[in-house]
């Protein structure tokens, strides 16, 4: 395990999610789950096309999260903000 001593609790949080969907099975997730997977317009089943953060995927700001882009071009922002 490394220690970051400047890293911040939404950048662990981050680092969190990329680190587990990246390369993940979206039909094992939505099974785990306990719900159906998505299926596009032609009924085939979707899975992740990329995982990335908001930085890289050029969404800037000091907001950190994370973008899933799905096979059908479809696009997915999980937003990770401090409320208290």
């Amino acid at each position: 395990m490394r220690i970051h001593e400047s890293i911040t609790t939404d950048e662990t949080l981050e680092a969190i999610l990329l680190s587990h969907l990246q390369d993940a099975d979206l039909e094992v997730l939505a099974d785990e789950a306990g719900v159906p997977v998505p299926h596009d317009a032609n009924g085939d089943p979707l899975f992740l096309a990329g995982v990335t953060s908001h930085e890289v995927a050029g969404y800037g700001g000091n907001d950190r999260g994370v973008v899933l882009r799905l096979s059908d071009g479809s696009e997915f922002h999980l937003r990770i903000f401090r409320n208290r």
